[in-house]
């Protein structure tokens, strides 16, 4: 018996054939993205980004404006996500607010009073209701006082990450990328060595020496924001030969590129603080690594961050035993794998018991889309 919602079953029928083309594209997106936790721990809380909300707080004007129906439509795809999830799967699961994204949606305004926080998550948590899903949660909100200081921790945070991208932008960039040097060998004959530095690797080490005074945000995803962004430079001032730009090139990756237009710095505000967020809590690799008894994780249409996240985050079981480890150090680590994988094939086989459900909504769906 097919469990999609009445609401929705109206709302796919009214559509064109184009427009259920549309839908049926952002849903296969979104899920496609959600896949990478399927068969994680629950409870799932699933932060929402500010496009689905400003999406969802204009849904109604959307819905008869010829110039945003395709804003309309991806609201819907949300719907149909959620419907999924809710009646298909019965995961246990949370839709969630987190301060960057709170921040973000009052239009990067400092909380004026408690009454303006409370109605303000008040309209966070009315257009959650769209979802038709039971729990609302939200990180670093639980009350005027911790909301307001997470936010000035933000906004410094903010402050300081500009001060020191402008002030390092400032310098020349130029290093040794490959240095040559002579090794002797087994023969005594000396051979020559080529020893090559990426830009990404330069500019990462100019970043950790960085004093940054951070309030909010984790040291190492500010980090790898600020080694993005020199990265360029160090590249345009080393690698300033056609030998050595043939040399570098398979050492430049997508994602240096992604992270710095991700957050750049237009007219003194840092873009991009609520994806930094996210790439900070959303870590499946350290949630993982933590043994977290929950998972973090966006929903979003933003193809560039979901890249990120998926490009930057994941797990495995894995070993290294040294010649230093003495017999209780192997022990531990033995049984830390032997856990690991016992972890991750419990995380596929209900995954793919998920999988199934996707099927049985496909199935339903499809006489809508006929």
């Amino acid at each position: 018996m097919s469990k999609i919602l009445s609401e929705l079953n109206s709302i796919i029928n009214e559509l064109n054939q184009e427009e259920k083309y549309t839908l049926l594209q952002n849903f296969i997106f979104l899920s496609n993205h959600l896949e990478f936790i399927f068969g994680m721990p629950e409870p799932w809380f699933i932060i929402v980004d500010n496009q689905i909300l400003n999406d969802l707080k204009y849904q109604d004007n959307n819905k008869y404006n010829v110039n945003n129906r395709k804003r309309y439509i991806r609201s819907v795809a949300v719907l149909m996500i959620f419907n999924f999830l809710k009646n298909y799967t019965e995961i246990d699961m949370a839709v969630t607010m987190t301060p960057c994204l709170f921040y973000e949606f009052n239009n990067k305004n400092v909380l004026a009073d408690e009454k303006s926080f409370c109605d303000l998550l008040d309209t966070c948590f009315s257009l959650f209701k769209k979802f038709r899903v039971e729990k609302f949660a939200s990180f670093g909100l639980d009350n005027y006082k911790i909301a307001s200081r997470n936010i000035k921790n933000i906004i410094h945070d903010e402050k300081q990450v500009i001060k020191v991208i402008q002030k390092l932008k400032k310098r020349q960039m130029a290093f040794d990328v490959y240095q040559k040097f002579s090794l002797n060998n087994a023969n005594s004959k000396k051979s020559k060595v080529e020893l090559f530095k990426p830009p990404y690797l330069i500019a990462s080490q100019i970043a950790e020496r960085q004093r940054i005074n951070l309030k909010y945000f984790d040291r190492d995803v500010i980090n790898r924001v600020v080694a993005c962004h020199l990265e360029k430079e160090v590249y345009s001032d080393s690698v300033n030969t056609s030998l050595l730009k043939t040399k570098t090139k398979n050492f430049r990756h997508d994602t240096i590129n992604k992270t710095a237009s991700m957050t750049k710095i237009e007219k003194g505000k840092l873009k991009g603080l609520a994806d930094i967020e996210l790439i900070q809590y959303c870590n499946i690799s350290n949630q993982f690594d933590y043994k977290c008894e929950y998972t973090l994780y966006p929903l979003t249409f933003d193809e560039e961050l979901t890249d990120l996240i998926q490009e930057t985050t994941g797990f495995n079981a894995s070993m290294t035993i040294s010649g230093k480890d003495s017999k209780e150090d192997i022990k531990i680590k033995q049984d830390n794998f032997a856990d690991n994988l016992t972890r991750m094939n419990t995380i596929e086989d209900r995954g793919k018991k998920i999988f199934g459900h996707l099927s049985c909504f496909y199935e339903d769906l499809s006489p809508l889309f006929s």
